[in-house]
């Protein structure tokens, strides 16, 4: 498994940050969804 170090502004982190709480899910899964739906984007 590989880590990736994201960097945002304070406001763009509270929005991913509150979009998380209303889905219920870790900061981890929303960005590997977000990962995942590229792949099939191609």
């Amino acid at each position: 498994m590989k880590v990736v170090t994201l960097r945002c502004s304070d406001e763009e982190y509270e929005i991913l940050s509150q979009y998380c709480k209303r889905k219920e899910r870790s900061l981890n899964d929303i960005l590997r969804e977000l990962v995942r739906s590229l792949d099939s984007a191609r």
